[in-house]
């Protein structure tokens, strides 16, 4: 992934040659527009010797990046040069602690002996004059009314002569350059860098490569166990030498990525990074990556779309024939110099992504979900990652399960297997939570039957696969007559056979499609339906199960109307072939999951001759 985002970096710098080394090393003030102000504390060159002159105001843009040199540094300390952002007590933190004591930290650094004089010319008149600048700067921010932030750096002029920042001395520059060569080298005190080593990244002989390269913070060279050799930073050069030339394209690549390939996943920002093998191809496919994420005319609709991001590229890339992968990085910024990454999925091919789609296409297609219509007539069922984040939620209820979400989706793109009892837990624990509380648990049940067979198509649960499908589950799923029952039902069963492995399965399903239609007779006999007490909060054991036959059986016979001998009949057939509910051993679940499907499906295995009855005895 690391060289992934190099390439990108030296794909930025042949899409835009004008592009400096300063622009790479240094970091925009304005912020997109969060910073529009900049205070220039001015000091003047009067017959060569420097004295606070004034606090001027400019309206902050991008193109003051080169001039002011703003790079952020530790959040502690100070940053990499004199220009700095405004904090909540300019007087007691801002100044003395980003700007005085840079220079205190600094006059001393430089090997010759004008520029060291120069500096050190600045901290005795900025340690003289600090209560005089610290009024002045106060005036100035008085004027601002506005909620934008404020930047603050220094500048010089001589006379009538317009301001000169920072920028405009190359021994800022070289200063600024070094620093950045220093944060790579050095950590806590000790250095780690060999000279004429190869570099991890470009594989070159280099005159340095560095051991603390940590632009991304994947590791801390400075925790044991992260180190090469044990605990010792001096040799963390050896565990990833980065030279500084390829530093500076991953800081480049990153920054790209970012603000062109980051994307939202059910609330988490990842990175979708492609790693492209074939040089040749790279500046092309990235080309035509960022036109389909800038042209409306792509836009797909929601039902063809894998995640909920506007921008999605997943569909465009299945269809690249170069020799490419993609890596996803999930991560999140608490604070804006930290990064933490929550999961990172590589090398995913683009023949995975055309097996999700086409796995996608086929399951969307079936009646059960197809027939899943809003109020106001829209799909409420059609398979996209919302499925998974539906039962690995974030929130205040149902507390945070991102950690389960991102691991589920790797699994999911890296074809791996899924352990499915840990799934139907995560299913049946939203289900009970709304059948407890009299809420609806129809597409909450369709969604984790939808998410099973699609794992199960993906060959990421193990179960049997299923066969070819038969037109009807595609157009509809009709019994017309009592004769055709048994051979529909069999084969519901058998396209998923995977899931309804057993008799007990089969059973228990038809078991939940039969309590269903004595539930609607109580609804409409009696307003309410005191039989789903007999359910246990759908936590209903072997022994429960087993025994729901007689009494919904009786149940109907009281009301008089026992429409179901056919599915009576075959219930009984399956629970007799699968023997005592002692002998199972399925797992509680996944019999109740099993059970409230069937309950849930129940419309489709009502025999339409029996129903026109059922109508008309009404």
């Amino acid at each position: 992934m690391i060289n992934a985002m190099a390439n990108i970096g030296k794909y930025y710098l042949r899409k835009n040659p004008e592009t400096t080394f300063l622009d790479m090393v240094v970091d925009d003030a304005w912020d997109g527009g969060k910073y529009e102000h900049l205070l220039v504390i001015v000091f003047e060159f009067q017959e060569e010797e420097l004295h606070f002159s004034d606090v001027e105001y400019k309206q902050l843009d991008s193109n003051f990046k080169r001039k002011i040199l703003y790079k952020r540094g530790s959040p502690r300390g100070t940053d990499f040069t004199p220009t700095t952002k405004k904090t909540d007590d300019f007087e007691k933190k801002t100044f003395p602690n980003k700007i005085l004591n840079w220079f205190k930290n600094n006059k001393d650094k430089p090997t010759k002996e004008t520029n060291r004089k120069f500096l050190n010319e600045i901290y005795k008149e900025i340690s003289n004059e600090k209560v005089q600048i610290i009024t002045k700067v106060k005036e100035k921010l008085q004027e601002i009314t506005d909620q934008k932030g404020v930047a603050v750096t220094v500048g010089f002029t001589q006379r009538t002569e317009s301001i000169k920042y920072i920028g405009d001395y190359e021994f800022f520059k070289e200063f600024l350059k070094t620093e950045a060569k220093k944060e790579y080298k050095e950590s806590y005190g000790k250095l780690s860098f060999s000279t004429n080593k190869v570099c991890s990244i470009c594989n070159q002989n280099k005159g340095e490569v560095f051991g603390f390269f940590s632009e991304l913070k994947f590791y801390s060279a400075d925790k044991i166990g992260m180190v090469t050799g044990g605990f010792k930073q001096e040799d963390a050069w050896k565990n990833y030498p980065v030279c500084f030339d390829c530093a500076i394209d991953i800081r480049n690549g990153f920054n790209f990525l970012k603000e062109n390939f980051t994307f939202i996943f059910y609330g988490i920002k990842y990175l979708l990074i492609p790693k492209i093998y074939n040089n040749n191809h790279c500046d092309i496919i990235i080309d035509n990556i960022l036109e389909y994420n800038k042209n409306p005319k792509f836009k797909l609709e929601d039902i063809e779309k894998l995640t909920n991001d506007e921008n999605e590229l997943f569909n465009y890339l299945k269809d690249i024939k170069s020799n490419m992968t993609l890596d996803l990085f999930f991560f999140e910024t608490p604070q804006k110099s930290v990064l933490r990454i929550l999961q990172l999925i590589t090398e995913i091919p683009p023949s995975r992504l055309i097996q999700m789609y086409n796995s996608k296409d086929i399951i969307d297609n079936l009646i059960f979900f197809k027939d899943a219509i809003s109020k106001k007539g829209e799909r409420l069922c059609y398979f996209n990652f919302g499925i998974v984040r539906n039962f690995y939620p974030r929130s205040k209820k149902e507390g945070n399960k991102d950690k389960y979400f991102l691991e589920i989706t790797d699994k999911i793109f890296k074809n791996k297997r899924i352990n499915i009892s840990f799934l139907l837990n995560s299913i049946m624990k939203k289900i009970r939570y709304n059948f407890s509380n009299d809420l609806p648990i129809w597409l909450d049940t369709l969604k984790g039957f939808m998410l099973i067979i699609y794992l199960n198509k993906l060959e990421n649960i193990k179960y049997n696969k299923e066969e070819s499908m038969d037109k009807q589950f595609y157009d509809g799923f009709i019994i017309q007559t009592k004769e055709e029952f048994n051979d529909k039902v069999s084969q519901f069963f058998n396209f998923f056979k995977g899931f309804f492995q057993t008799d007990v399965h089969k059973g228990i399903f038809l078991m939940g499609v039969l309590t269903q239609f004595l539930l609607n007779i109580q609804q409409n006999e009696r307003g309410a339906t005191p039989f789903r007490t007999k359910l246990k909060s759908l936590k209903m054991s072997g022994y429960d199960i087993s025994m729901l036959l007689p009494e919904i059986i009786e149940k109907l016979e009281q009301y008089d109307k026992n429409y179901y001998p056919t599915i009576e009949e075959l219930v009984s057939k399956y629970l007799l072939s699968a023997g005592n509910y002692t002998t199972w051993k399925v797992p509680l679940d996944e019999m109740n999951f099993i059970f409230v499907l069937g309950m849930n499906l129940a419309k489709y295995f009502k025999i339409k001759k029996e129903e026109k009855e059922e109508d008309t005895n009404e």
